[in-house]
Order: C-alpha cells, then sequence, then structure tokens
C-alpha cells in the first residue's frame, strides 16, 4: 500500500473538510445505485437519486446490478449539454454548489426500455433531476437487475471497484435481499485491498488511490417475502401482498360459484410472510408457512378435519394457501399437487392449483410500499454521507412508522438465523426471530379458523358482545367485524351485531351473527352493519335501556373521531346508568386518520391506495396534455393525512393541507415554482403535474379559486384543472394492509373486553391505571390501550384531530421530492427546533434560505444539516425583508456561536450585525468563497481587521440591513464625515482590498465629505457608480425598468448602533 502525504486525514469525513477548505463544496459524494427486483424498487431509485441531488452529490445508476458493475462502460460517456437554466450547474463531470441538472438525456432510454439497445455498452449512468420523473408508479426496476456469478470471486469484485473509481463513485445504495447486501458489505470490507492492488498495477492514478481511499455502502431491503429481520417492512412486499389478495378475490368467486377447493402456491421459501398475511386478508381456509408446520406427520388428517367442518357449516368454497418453502414437522415439503391429491381423494373436492408466480413482483406498486421507498431511500443518502471507516455498513427498515437503521451484517445474520432454526426444527424460535405482528396474525388466523372448542372459556366467563360502527364507513370495517364474531364465537362469547349505530341500537336493529354470515365480508367495502355520525348523547338513557335488555356485557366500538367521543359520553354516563358499567372499547376506523395519539386508523390505507390509483390516470390526462397542472381535492375534514401521505406517493409537486393552510403569498411562490419547473422541462416533453389540497386546506381559497389562479398566472407556461375525488376515497375493496391490521387489532380489542369482564367478576376495582374504557393505539413501534381522558387530552376538537400528527413533517420531504423547498421562514425558537431535531431533518436538506426571528438556538446547526447552505445572515434587529430565493437570513439576539465554523468554507454571501462582526472577525480566513459580505454594523478597526482577513473572493460589500446586490450604503447622522473618512482611509491603506470590486456607493447628503470621496473614487476606480438619497434614506423606489435591480432603504438609523464617530476620532489618532 503506497504511503499517503503526512498531513494527509485518517476519516473520510477530514477528507471532505479538505475539500471544503480547497473548494468550498457541500459535502460531495458520487453515489450510485444498484438493484435486485421488486415491483416497488423504481421509487426507492427515483428518491435516492432526488435526495442525493438534493444533498449536492452526484449520482449514477448502475443496469443489471452487479453485473453491470463488474462491466462497466466499455464505451465512452456521450458528451451533455446542460440548459442554460436558473440552478444548472456547469458542464457534466463538473463538480459545483448547488443546483441540479433537470436531465442527462438518458432517463427516458431506461423508462421506455431502449437502454438495452441505446446503451449497451455502458452500464453505470449518470441521471439527472427528471431522469427519474415517473418512476415511482412503475413496478419492477427500470435499471434492470441480474445475477453474477463472477461478482462472487475477488477478480470480479476487483472489476467493480476498478468501474467505481474509474467514475470517482465513492458510495453504494444497494437495494436487495440479504444476498446482495452481504456482497456489498464484502466488496466494502475488501475495498482497502482492491485500491491498493489497482494502484500497484497502473489502472487507477495516487490521486484517485486517496480520493477513493474508502467505500461507503447502505443497504435497502427490497424483497417481496419481508424476510428481513429489524424491519417491519421489506420495499416490494406490500405490493406483492396485494398482488395475492387482488388474485385470491378473483379466485374466491370462482370457487363459490363452483364448490371448488382451490390451492393457491405464494412466494416465501424460508418466510411465510406472504402466505399469512394472505390468508387473514382473503378469509383462506387454511395455510401452511416454513416457520409453523404441522405439529403433527399426519398433516393431512388435521387439515381435512378442519375443512371439512367449513363444508358442514355450508361453505361452498375452500382455499388453502401454501407458502413454496412450506414443509411438514420433519422439514419434508409439502407441494400444492400433494395437497390437490387429498383434497380430491379424501374430501371429494373438485380442487384446482394456482401458482401465482412471478405475478407477485409486476403491477403498479402499493401507495405504502410507493411511501416506504421514498422515505427509505432518502434515508440512504442521508447514512450514506454520515457513513465513515470505522462505521459498520448500515441497512435501512421501518418499525411501525418510524425509519431506522442499524447495522446491515446484524441484520443479515439475524435473517438467516431463521432459516437455521427451522433446519434445526427449532419452530418457536423461527417464530420469535419474526417481528410481533406476525406471531399476533399467526394466533388470529388459527383462532377465526378453527371450528373447535380448544379456544373455549369457561361458561361463567362468556359474553354477549355488542358490535356498534359509527361515524364515515371506512375500509376495513366489516374485516374487523368479521374477526370479532368469529374470534367470539372460537372463545364461546356471543357476538351481537348492532345495525345503523345508535339510531339503529335504539330502533332495536339487533341481531345475533354466526360463523358462516360474516366468511365474505373480509374483503368488502363500507360497512355492513351500517353506519352514521349520530352519538348516544341523543338518547343516553336509552342506549343504556337497549344495552340492558339485550344484556350486553361489553361493547366494541368501530370507528373515527366520533367513536373516541362515543367511548367518553358513555363513560361520563356510567354514574347514572348501570348498564353501562361495562368494558367498553374503542379501534380507530377512519379514511381521515385524524383520531389523536394512533398513528394509523383502519381505512386510512385503502383511502391513500384509491387516491393513487386515481392520480396516476389523472397524471396520465395532465402528461398527455404537456403543459397541464391538475388539482385534486381530497377527503379528511380538518386533517391533511390523505392529501400528505398521497402527495408522497403520488409525487405530487404541492399538498395543501388544513394544519399547514394556504396563504396569498404562498400561492404566489408555488405559481413561480409551477413556471420555473416548466421551463427547465425538455422543449415538447413536459409532464403534467399534481397538486393535491385538502378539502379544508383554506376556506377562502378553495380548490376552484387555486385553480383558477393557477390557470390565470402559468399563463403560457401550463393550465389547470380540477378533480374532486369526494366519496370514492371512502369505497373500494379494503387494501391488504386495512384488513389485516383490522384483524390484528380487534383479538386485541376482544381479549381486552374478556380481561375487563372477568376482572369485574372477581370483583376487582377499576384500576385507573389499566381502565376498561380505552381506545387500542398504534404508538411508535408498538400497540397498547389508551384511557378516554387521554385521548380526549390529545383531541383538538376545533378541527377534529389530534393535537400532535406524527406524518407532518412528510410535507417536507413532498418539497424535497419536488425540489419545491429551497427556503424556510420561522419565527420561533420552538418552530427552529421542531424543525433542527432528528425527525425534521428532511426539511434541512434542499436549504439554500432560511429566515428565523429571534431564534437564540442556531447552535443547533450542523454542516451535515445545511448543505445546500450558501448564503448567511445573522443581525440583532427585527426589521428583515422578504425571503429571498438566495439569501439566509438568522434574527436572535445572541452573537455567539452563531455559525457552525464548518459551513464557512461552503457560503457565497455573509451577514453580520454589530454583536456578531467580533465573532465571524478571528474566522473570516475560512471564507474561501465569499463573494457578498453584507456589514450590519458601524465602521471600527475591527471592521477593518474583518475586509483585511477576507479572501480576495469578495465582491459585494453592504452596510445597510436591506439585501440589495453590489449596493454600499453610507449615512453619517451626526454629519461629522467620520464615517466617509475611515472609508476613505481604508481604501489607501488597504489598496481597496475587498472593496476592489465595489460598483455602487449610495451616500446620505449627511455625509460633508462626499464629494470628497466620491473625487477620490472616480480617480482610484471609475467604474464605481455613485447615487445620493435624501436625509432620511427612506422609501422604495418604484417604477424601475425591468431588470433593473430596486433599492429599499429604510434609513432608521439608530446612534448608539452606528457610533463611527469614536472609533473613527481612535483610529485617526493612532495614525497621527
Amino acid at each position: 500500500m503506497p504511503e499517503l502525504p503526512r498531513n494527509w486525514p485518517s476519516s473520510p469525513v477530514e477528507v471532505i473538510a479538505l475539500e471544503w477548505s480547497a473548494k468550498a463544496f457541500s459535502k460531495l459524494k458520487d453515489v450510485s445505485k444498484l438493484i435486485s427486483t421488486s415491483t416497488s424498487q423504481n421509487a426507492a431509485v427515483r428518491a435516492v437519486v432526488k435526495m442525493g441531488i438534493a444533498r449536492g452529490c452526484e449520482v449514477y445508476v448502475v443496469r443489471e446490478g452487479w453485473e453491470g458493475l463488474v462491466r462497466g462502460n466499455s464505451a465512452p460517456d456521450p458528451e451533455v449539454v446542460v440548459p442554460n437554466l436558473p440552478g444548472a450547474p456547469t458542464a457534466h463531470g463538473e463538480r459545483r454548489k448547488g443546483g441540479f441538472v433537470p436531465t442527462y438525456g438518458e432517463g427516458e432510454l431506461l423508462k421506455e426500455g431502449e437502454g438495452e439497445q441505446t446503451l449497451k455498452d455502458r452500464y453505470i449512468i449518470r441521471v439527472g433531476w427528471d431522469d427519474v420523473r415517473g418512476w415511482a408508479s412503475i413496478g419492477g426496476t427500470l435499471i434492470g437487475t441480474a445475477r453474477c456469478a463472477e461478482f462472487r470471486d475477488i477478480e470480479g469484485r476487483r472489476k467493480a471497484a476498478f468501474n467505481l473509481v474509474k467514475h470517482g463513485i465513492d458510495a453504494l445504495v444497494v437495494c436487495g435481499g440479504d444476498g446482495s447486501l452481504t456482497g456489498a458489505d464484502k466488496l466494502r470490507a475488501e475495498w482497502p485491498d482492491h485500491v491498493s492492488e489497482l494502484l500497484k498495477s497502473g489502472k487507477i492514478t495516487p490521486e484517485q488511490y486517496l480520493s477513493n481511499a474508502h467505500l461507503n455502502i447502505v443497504g435497502l431491503v427490497g424483497s417481496i417475502d419481508n424476510d428481513m429481520a429489524g424491519t417491519d417492512m421489506t420495499i416490494g412486499a406490500t405490493s406483492a401482498l396485494h398482488r395475492i389478495c387482488e388474485a385470491v378475490d378473483s379466485i374466491s368467486s370462482t370457487a363459490s360459484s363452483h364448490s371448488r377447493a382451490f390451492v393457491i402456491e405464494v412466494m416465501g421459501r424460508n418466510c411465510g410472510w406472504l402466505a399469512l398475511m394472505a390468508a387473514i386478508a382473503t378469509g383462506a381456509d387454511y395455510m401452511f408457512i416454513p416457520e409453523r408446520p404441522p405439529s403433527h406427520e399426519d398433516w393431512q388428517t388435521s387439515m381435512c378435519e378442519v375443512l371439512q367442518r367449513h363444508r358442514k357449516e355450508g361453505k361452498r368454497k375452500t382455499i388453502v394457501i401454501v407458502a413454496e418453502g412450506a414443509q411438514d414437522c420433519n422439514l419434508k415439503p409439502i407441494t400444492p399437487n400433494e395437497i390437490m391429491d387429498v383434497l380430491t381423494h379424501r374430501l371429494g373436492l373438485d380442487t384446482r392449483v394456482t401458482t401465482l408466480g412471478h405475478t407477485q413482483r409486476g403491477g403498479a406498486p402499493a401507495a405504502y410500499d410507493r411511501i416506504l421507498a421514498t422515505l427509505q431511500g432518502a434515508e440512504a443518502v442521508e447514512a450514506v454521507l454520515n457513513s465513515t471507516p470505522d462505521k459498520p455498513s448500515p441497512v435501512i427498515g421501518i418499525k411501525e412508522n418510524k425509519i431506522t437503521r442499524e447495522p446491515l451484517m446484524e441484520a443479515v445474520k439475524r435473517t438467516q438465523a431463521v432459516a437455521t432454526a427451522i433446519a434445526a426444527k427449532d419452530f418457536a424460535e423461527a417464530i420469535n426471530l419474526r417481528d410481533p405482528e406476525f406471531e399476533d396474525c399467526l394466533h388470529a388466523f388459527r383462532a377465526t379458523t378453527r371450528l373447535n372448542e380448544t379456544y373455549r372459556v369457561p361458561v361463567e366467563n362468556r359474553m354477549r358482545i355488542g358490535i356498534i360502527h359509527t361515524g364515515a364507513p371506512a375500509g376495513g370495517m366489516n374485516a374487523a367485524t368479521r374477526t370479532a364474531v368469529r374470534y367470539c364465537l372460537c372463545h364461546g362469547h356471543t357476538p351481537v351485531a348492532i345495525y345503523n349505530g345508535f339510531v339503529g341500537l335504539l330502533e332495536g336493529n339487533i341481531a345475533e351473527l354466526s360463523w358462516l354470515r360474516v366468511d365474505q365480508w373480509t374483503t368488502r367495502g363500507g360497512s355492513e352493519l351500517g353506519t352514521n355520525r349520530t352519538l348516544p348523547d341523543t338518547d343516553l338513557a336509552g342506549v343504556a335501556a337497549k344495552l340492558a335488555e339485550h344484556k350486553i356485557d361489553g361493547l366494541f366500538i368501530v370507528g373515527g373521531f366520533e367513536g373516541m367521543v362515543t367511548l367518553n359520553i358513555l363513560e361520563q354516563g356510567r354514574k347514572e346508568h348501570k348498564s353501562l358499567r361495562i368494558p367498553l372499547v374503542h379501534l380507530p376506523a377512519t379514511i381521515s386518520n385524524n383520531v389523536p395519539i394512533t398513528h394509523w386508523s383502519i381505512g386510512s390505507d385503502t383511502s391513500v391506495n384509491v387516491l393513487v390509483e386515481a392520480c396516476d390516470a389523472i397524471k396520465q390526462s395532465a402528461s398527455a396534455s404537456r403543459n397541464r397542472v391538475f388539482v385534486v381535492e381530497t377527503q379528511g375534514a380538518g386533517c391533511g393525512y390523505i392529501a400528505m401521505l398521497g402527495a408522497l406517493a403520488t409525487g405530487a409537486n404541492l399538498v395543501y393541507t388544513p394544519e399547514v393552510g394556504i396563504t396569498l403569498r404562498t400561492l404566489q411562490k408555488d405559481v413561480e415554482f409551477l413556471k420555473k419547473r416548466y421551463q427547465q422541462d425538455v422543449p415538447g416533453k413536459s409532464e403534467g403535474r399534481l397538486v393535491i389540497r385538502s378539502e379544508q386546506a383554506s376556506k377562502t381559497y378553495t380548490t376552484e379559486v387555486v385553480t383558477n389562479i393557477l390557470a390565470e398566472e402559468g399563463q403560457h407556461a401550463f393550465d389547470s384543472r380540477s378533480v374532486s375525488l369526494g366519496h370514492v376515497l371512502q369505497g373500494g375493496i379494503p387494501s391488504p394492509r386495512d384488513r389485516t391490521r383490522a384483524i390484528r387489532l380487534t383479538v386485541k380489542c376482544i381479549d381486552f373486553l374478556e380481561k375487563h369482564f372477568n376482572r369485574n367478576l372477581d370483583g376487582h376495582d377499576l384500576d385507573p391505571v389499566d381502565p376498561d374504557v380505552a381506545t387500542i393505539v398504534i404508538e411508535g413501534p408498538g400497540i397498547r390501550f389508551a384511557s378516554v381522558k387521554e385521548m380526549m387530552a390529545q383531541a383538538d376538537f376545533k378541527n377534529r384531530r389530534g393535537k400532535e400528527e406524527w406524518w407532518s413533517h412528510m410535507g417536507d420531504m413532498v418539497a424535497v421530492m419536488s425540489g419545491l423547498l429551497k427556503s424556510l421562514h420561522c419565527y420561533s425558537c420552538r418552530t427552529m427546533t421542531s424543525i433542527l431535531r432528528q425527525k425534521r431533518k428532511s426539511t434541512r436538506l434542499a436549504l439554500e434560505s432560511l429566515s428565523l426571528s429571534y431564534c437564540q438556538i442556531t447552535s443547533q446547526i450542523r454542516a451535515t444539516s445545511l448543505p445546500n447552505l450558501r448564503s448567511f445572515s445573522y443581525t440583532v434587529g427585527n426589521d428583515h425583508d422578504d425571503l429571498l430565493d438566495t439569501s439566509l437570513t438568522l434574527y436572535s439576539s445572541d452573537g455567539h456561536d452563531c455559525l457552525p465554523l464548518e459551513l464557512a468554507g461552503q457560503l457565497s454571501s455573509l451577514s453580520v450585525d454589530s454583536v456578531t462582526s467580533e465573532y465571524f472577525t478571528p474566522h473570516a480566513h475560512l471564507f474561501v468563497n465569499l463573494e457578498l459580505l453584507d456589514l450590519r454594523c458601524l465602521w471600527t478597526t475591527e471592521r477593518m481587521e474583518l475586509l483585511d482577513k477576507l479572501p480576495n473572493t469578495l465582491r459585494h460589500l453592504r452596510v445597510k440591513p436591506r439585501p440589495v446586490h453590489r449596493q454600499l450604503a453610507v449615512a453619517d447622522p451626526t454629519g461629522s464625515g467620520h464615517a466617509l473618512a475611515f472609508i476613505s482611509r481604508h481604501l489607501q491603506q488597504y489598496n481597496y482590498g475587498s472593496l476592489k470590486n465595489l460598483e455602487t456607493l449610495r451616500l446620505s447628503r449627511r455625509c460633508v465629505e462626499r464629494r470628497t470621496l466620491a473625487e477620490e473614487l472616480h480617480e482610484r476606480s471609475p467604474k464605481v457608480i455613485l447615487s445620493f438619497d435624501d436625509d432620511e434614506l427612506e422609501g422604495e423606489l418604484e417604477g424601475k425598468p425591468e431588470g433593473e435591480e430596486r433599492l429599499s432603504l429604510d434609513g432608521k438609523f439608530n446612534t448608539a448602533f452606528w457610533r463611527f464617530v469614536e472609533d473613527a476620532e481612535e483610529m485617526n489618532a493612532k495614525k497621527n
């Protein structure tokens, strides 16, 4: 290995720091993307590309996975003509600060399938922002994937290393299964040896060796099996489950019509997640999975007993789902044909086998997969930029709704431990290695399909459980009801259906439900029981009387915000009505997902999927028109959940929610943003764009008004149309995610009713810590029951939503993915703190501009938080301007630690006040790319030192708070002329120094020596343009010709703030 220079840093962070010092770039990395196939990985590619560009990286995609990386590019890269657009960087191959290239012209080839022919000898392709547009809605992987035998050998991996070094790529985001990720980690471990050998052989230069000393790897799990340990969901698994459920739902119709049995094989070699979730989501009768094989060798008899009971109950169809890796307790494979033979010969059923095969890998990605891939792809870029050689390669996962990182090889090891446990027949350990949802769903399936007395409770503990729906209909309500009925029957309870909500209860619309009656309810949307918004307080005494009349021992309430309010009313009514002193449990079910505390409500996933499907169709129409913007209105009342997640899943450019609202200024900025994006499109190939607006985002700026404003202001750039989806979002077939979640939570709700009923029977007092009236909530990675008091405390009744909404920060991700988020304006420390918290870091990724008022927490800013920051301003005043696209304004009363010095090298604009200039002066030499300096302070010898220490890159100097380019505004309230004398002597002493490129000088009439200085400046620098203001220097110049800069000065100087008399006199005294 060659000897490194003595002063060369030992870690990549230090290497980047040297890059900052030399070039003042943001933390640049070349990021490449490798993909194995599942239906949602294009969304992951899109997210990595866009987030990488937003973070200042050069991004490449590698065609055909490891095979493409080994082959590299045998043909030269084409010359790319970069459009002359605002924010566009220099020609291909050159790095620069910020900006992005809309397209390198080859993304369309990949999207349209021409890459194989046109890019035949090139596998490593650089991509721009728009090269991946529209990818999120396409299944599979557009950049291709292939197995590579050569990569398994060290020589193959060395070829891959050479191709990475050749293109300057020092980071890989690898999306695949445990095999692909293991290969990636191995490449990283061997990297020092690879680059050393390449240097010795002369294939790379010493400069390339030094700049590619380390390789960073981040893993994304792309697997439809959902078999990776440490994450609740893998990219592609949800979409595969959608394909399976669609197929089984269709097959069920045929099976019922002809009274047939179907054996359906799904993927899953060592993981039965797909088979298990499909079985409970479709109401299958039996299933086989690798982790829990039949407990007896004679599995045929056990299966036949269960299915025969179903037939005796009156079922006309039989559905058996089997994972491809299914086996018996002796590890002997159980095949679909073997199952078919058993059903045919033992039960005499007309049986068919359907192998779904690779249909599970295709089709349009589900909404959840698009969101998951986007969030994880963005996090992968963050992980890449935070990687160091001593940190293990991370893999990106998710726990409920929290994106996580954990060591890649530890996750792979735990994943492989499942197969090891199965091979050792330790099936309990195999189940234990899965996430809690797996075991919960396995229990729910067994309990709702077995017609035996295994789970029956003693007679004295059996209950009559009422089931009621309230509020608006939502997908998954019927699945919850079906599960409640069957689980009750399994335990020996009596399920009592209350039709049409509390209105139906008062009218006596009550009936017991049978096991068969609810058999097909899982796949039905809406509410089979009927639902409305009537609350029990319309006649609370009547409700109590009816519950007593029908001897209801526990009440299972399925509904949204009304369900929570209902629970509170019933609890309050216990004081007067004894029949209400029964266990009460609420299952949140609403498309709006507006129930406090819980992160998910039944039905919300279905509504987002309906929105995504509709927007995909709308976007086709918008794109066909080339320059059309559609404003899509969603439901959601006072909660913007549907709009926000729909925008993230569909790739909408703008989203308006009630939480944020709409202002005229917002609309103005959004119109300009859309105009800019259409200008950046390749001529003739503009895409249609979406704006998603929640129905109550604004009372003034309605959907019609927003549409008309966009159409009017868009002029020749684009036109606008509107679509209101309305109640379409409440219908449709429930998504598999809503079905499985409803089933899992319902089982826990019935268990809750049982526990508290038994506690009451035993005469125990009510436990304030564990009350018998509660709402089941999903919070973070766990499921718990929240008391009514806690729910009500967290409710915003005015807007009918929770006070805190976990998904609110996703608006920043929508803005980043659309290219909108360039600036942020905050007026409080609290706002800034929330943005700088870990969960809000997506806000900071693309920021070029930030405005704060009275925020004293700038020490929280980190260089890695603001990679695109180019301009920084800091003042104690409150006289601030509107936010500009390329400026950063920070307002604070604390001048200490106001700027992390790590940011100094990347700034091109700096503004400091009378307090903070003392802080910046000792570090002025670090601002190696500074072009504009705004000194909002008096002229002192310290200011001269600041100017003297700055690099010679300074082109513009300002002294007035208003951000006017190329202006030097000078005032002398005392009329003494000392300020001008100060400037004049500075020019003479330092030979113009930082002011040698001054182009305009603005003087006040009070500046008594202005003519002397003017003559001196004119003699020394004729290019300086002089202008004069009145005494107050106030007012804004209007009527300027287009293209000429406007000047706005208020001139309200404070003599204490401008104390240049003493300073100037001190300087003169020293000189004399």
